[in-house]
C-alpha cells in the first residue's frame, strides 16, 4: 500500500493541471491520479503528457459528469493509506508531503488540516477571502470550525479506512459537490491533527466553475447548503452552519427566484433563525440600490441644468 494517493480532477487546463504536477514530488510511495472529466484534448497532446508524466495514473472519463464524479473515479482506484485532494489549476508548496510525514507519525488521526493561502492564478498576488475558515480554524485550534465549515476537498489529509468504513462520496453535481463530503469526512473523525505551515496554493482563475456562477448554479449551492445545515441540525450541531446570505444577494432583484431561495434554503425547522440571517442583508442590497438610483438620478438633473 502506498502512503498517499493524491486525486486530482481536470477539465481543459493542461497548463495548470502540468504546474499542479511539477509542485508535487515523485515518491515512490505517494500515487498521483488525474482523473479527466471529458476534455477537448485531443489524443496526441495525452500521448505527450504521458511521456512528460509517466509516473501519474491518467484516468479519462467521457461521462462529463463534473468534479465530484472525478474525485469518486480517482478514489476507486487509490491504494494509499491517506487521502490528499488537489484541484488541477492549483499547487503544493515545497517540502509539502515532508511536513505532512512528520505530523502523521505523531499519532493516529483520522483527518489533518492544514494551512493553504489565496493568491491570483496569473500574477501570484495574495487575496482575501475563500479560505478564511480553514485560516481562523487553524489559529484558533477550532476542530468543529474545520470540521463543518472548511468544506473544500483540499486543505487536509483524510485517512483513506475512514472514507472507505462509512462509504463517504462526492456529489456527483456541478457545483459544491465536495461540501457534504466534508462535512461527513469532520463528523465521523474522532481524532483531528493540524498543521500550522502553508502548504497549499489555492488559485483564483476567471474561468474556473466557481467563478461562471450562474442562476442554476446558485440554486444548487443554496440546496447542498440547506441539506448540510440540516444534517448539523439533526445531530445536534449548531453554530456551524454554512450562510446562506452571500446565495440570497444573488437573487435580490428576481422577486420570485427570491421567494425560492428562501423557501428551499431555509434551516430544517427553524424558518425564524432563517428570517433573522437574510433579513439584514436584504434591506442592505435594497438600501444600496436605492441610494444608487437616486445619484443616477441626481446626476442626470444636473445634467439638465
Amino acid at each position: 500500500m502506498n502512503t498517499y494517493s493524491i486525486i486530482i480532477p481536470h477539465k481543459n487546463g493542461l497548463p495548470l493541471l502540468y504546474r499542479c504536477l511539477e509542485s508535487i514530488p515523485k515518491r515512490d510511495d505517494t500515487e498521483v491520479i488525474v482523473v479527466d472529466d471529458n476534455s477537448d484534448i485531443t489524443p496526441s497532446e495525452w500521448n505527450q503528457f504521458r511521456q512528460d508524466f509517466p509516473h501519474v495514473h491518467l484516468v479519462l472519463t467521457s461521462e462529463g459528469k463534473g468534479a465530484g464524479y472525478a474525485r469518486n473515479v480517482g478514489m476507486t482506484k487509490a491504494t494509499g493509506k491517506w487521502l490528499i485532494f488537489s484541484d488541477a489549476d492549483d499547487y503544493f508548496y515545497p517540502n509539502a508531503l515532508d511536513v505532512i510525514d512528520k505530523k502523521t507519525k505523531e499519532a493516529d488521526y483520522d483527518i489533518i488540516y492544514f494551512n493553504c493561502d489565496y493568491r491570483d492564478g496569473e500574477t501570484g498576488e495574495p487575496l482575501t477571502g475563500r479560505i478564511d475558515t480553514i485560516i481562523e480554524g487553524i489559529k484558533n485550534r477550532d476542530y468543529d470550525l474545520l470540521r463543518y465549515k472548511s468544506f473544500v476537498p483540499w486543505g487536509k489529509v483524510i485517512k483513506h479506512h475512514l472514507v472507505k468504513q462509512h462509504n463517504i462520496l462526492f456529489d456527483e453535481i456541478e457545483v459544491n459537490n465536495d461540501i457534504m463530503f466534508s462535512a461527513l469526512v469532520g463528523y465521523n473523525s474522532d481524532t483531528i491533527g493540524i498543521i500550522d505551515d502553508c502548504l497549499y496554493c489555492y488559485t483564483y482563475n476567471k474561468g474556473s466553475v466557481i467563478n461562471g456562477m450562474t442562476e442554476q448554479k446558485m440554486k444548487t449551492v443554496i440546496k447542498t447548503r440547506a441539506i448540510v445545515n440540516a444534517f448539523l441540525h439533526e445531530h445536534g450541531i449548531r453554530g456551524y452552519e454554512n450562510e446562506l446570505t452571500w446565495c440570497i444577494r444573488y437573487f435580490a432583484y428576481k422577486p420570485v427566484q427570491l421567494i425560492w431561495a428562501v423557501w428551499h434554503g431555509r434551516y430544517k425547522g427553524d424558518i425564524w433563525r432563517y428570517s433573522k440571517e437574510i433579513g439584514p442583508v436584504l434591506i442592505r442590497v435594497y438600501m444600496g440600490a436605492i441610494k444608487h438610483k437616486v445619484k443616477r438620478l441626481v446626476a442626470f438633473m444636473r445634467l439638465g441644468d
